[in-house]
């Protein structure tokens, strides 16, 4: 049960920061233009297996002028923005009460909280693609 919750979080979270992410990337004139619009964002879940025969699963929301991941950690939907990197992709927390950072390259990952390291030496294991 706890499982199936878990998993309907993530989605409608997903749902929810994926249109909150299309509509305030968007400038005001543009806003009234996608109100009726369908999002043309590149979204993309992706499964990792790691370290400890441990895994999860990140959506990745690509829009215009910004890129998102949500994650799920502690029975939480968190969205993270991309921030600047000399190599590879970094995700961090989109907000002051949680310090995640998801770092990306080609098919590996690692997901950090702070100091703790949450999942390391990560492969994609799965990918899906949920838009455009």
């Amino acid at each position: 049960m706890m499982k199936k919750f878990s998993q309907l979080a993530f989605v409608t979270g997903l749902a929810v920061f994926a249109s909150t992410a299309v509509y305030a990337s968007s400038s005001s004139s543009d806003k009234v233009a996608k109100a009726g619009e369908t999002a043309t964002q590149d979204v993309q879940k992706i499964t990792y297996a790691c370290k400890d025969n441990k895994n999860f699963q990140v959506v990745f929301v690509n829009g215009e002028k910004n890129a998102y991941a949500v994650i799920t950690q502690m029975e939480e939907v968190l969205p993270l923005e991309q921030t600047t990197s000399a190599s590879g992709a970094v995700f961090k927390a989109m907000g002051e009460d949680y310090n995640y950072e998801l770092v990306t390259k080609g098919d590996k990952a690692f997901l950090n909280a702070g100091d703790q390291v949450v999942y390391e030496e990560c492969t994609v294991a799965n990918t899906a693609k949920l838009g455009k």
